[in-house]
Parts: C-alpha cells; sequence; structure tokens
C-alpha cells in the first residue's frame, strides 16, 4: 500500500482539491491529512512516499528502498532543470532507473507469485490488496 503526498487546496465549499502536477492525471484520489508534510512548487521536489507491506515478506523492504531510490534520482533530474514539472536525468541515472524498474517488476512478481492468496482468489472477486478492484484487474492481470 502507497500514500503518495499531494498538496491540496480547500475551496470555500470544503471541498478538496488536488494541485499536485501529476502525470499521469490520476482519476481518483482519497486524502488523508497530514499538516507536517509541505511541498514546495518552486522546485517540484517530491516527498518520499508512505509505503507499507500488505504481505509479510522481506523483499518488500527492498522493493521500498529501490522506489525512496527513483524518487532521490528524480528530484535530482528535477533540480538539475530547474523549473518544475521537467526532469533532467543524465545517461548514467536514466539507466540506473531502468535498472531499479526491472528490480521492481521482478521482486513484485516474485512476492506475488509465492503469496498464497493470491493464488485462492476468483478472478471476479475483490482483489485481496485491498484495491477495490476485481481481482482479475489488478494483480490477477
Amino acid at each position: 500500500m502507497e500514500a503518495e503526498h499531494h498538496a491540496v487546496w480547500r475551496k470555500a465549499t470544503g471541498d478538496v482539491v488536488c494541485i499536485t502536477p501529476q502525470t499521469p492525471q490520476e482519476s481518483a484520489v482519497t486524502f488523508i491529512p497530514d499538516p507536517s508534510a509541505t511541498y514546495d512548487l518552486t522546485t517540484g521536489l517530491m516527498n518520499h512516499n508512505v509505503r507499507v507491506a500488505l504481505v509479510n515478506d522481506s523483499r518488500m523492504q527492498e522493493f521500498f528502498k529501490l522506489c525512496e531510490r527513483q524518487t532521490d534520482i528524480m528530484n535530482k533530474g528535477r533540480l538539475r532543470a530547474g523549473a518544475p514539472p521537467f526532469v533532467e536525468l543524465t545517461g548514467e541515472e536514466q539507466w540506473e532507473l531502468m535498472d531499479i524498474n526491472s528490480q521492481k517488476v521482478e521482486l513484485g512478481s516474485a512476492v506475488l507469485s509465492h503469496e498464497p492468496q493470491y493464488g485462492k482468489v476468483g478472478r471476479n472477486k475483490p482483489c485481496p490488496c485491498g484495491s477495490g478492484k476485481k481481482f482479475k484487474r489488478c494483480h490477477g492481470a
């Protein structure tokens, strides 16, 4: 489970609107207020997301470290570009990001293939990860 930091603006009506630049645009966001979290719209630097493993597998911690390294590389590229939401990466950083993505796919697949609860779920049943999606559209894909 991953909680991503978003900057929000509260309308006079009380509705909350996300003002964080997003690519691709999110279709739905659930807001959990965190007054201690800040977002600098000038630099566009990303905060590290909050991640919690829903399965008891030590490989998830390795997956989370890769996610944090990915954020650090992107932030270096944002600082180098000087104007959000642009990112300027070196060739070495681009290769490292590709390697990180490959490792994340490998780890994620390994964890899911060894998690027995995913093998017992019917395709049209809710996914046990808690996304609210049918298993076939979520982890069964």
